[in-house]
């Protein structure tokens, strides 16, 4: 777990900076739940994009199978599945620690 949330971490100093610089004001316990929903965000738009931490944007010609993709890593991880993919993980361990509810969209 603690190499899923420094992962999260590093992503977001590459891709977010200004997130970066604004989790420092918190203590680290308080950082980590933002901070890894951050990277989770990141990594579903360079999916989506076709970038690296928010630089180099490919042309996507595959959106729609990309959305399947982060929707089905997503579900995963908010079921409390291990994906594979630090950031979805990283999502995984956010939701079981704020007791997220799963299974149901809004409406």
């Amino acid at each position: 777990m603690i190499a899923i949330v420094a992962t999260s971490r590093e992503a977001i100093a590459r891709g977010s900076k200004s997130f970066a610089a604004a989790s420092l004001l918190f203590d680290r316990k308080t950082a980590r739940a933002p901070g890894c929903s951050i990277a989770w965000c990141r990594r579903c738009d360079d999916i989506a994009d076709g970038q690296d931490h928010g630089h180099g944007m490919t042309m996507v010609t595959d959106a729609p199978e990309r959305l399947v993709r982060i929707t089905a890593m997503t579900g995963a991880a908010l079921a409390g599945d291990w994906v594979g993919d630090p950031a979805f993980d990283a999502l995984r361990i956010v939701a079981a620690r704020l007791a997220c509810p799963t299974g149901s969209r809004a409406t």
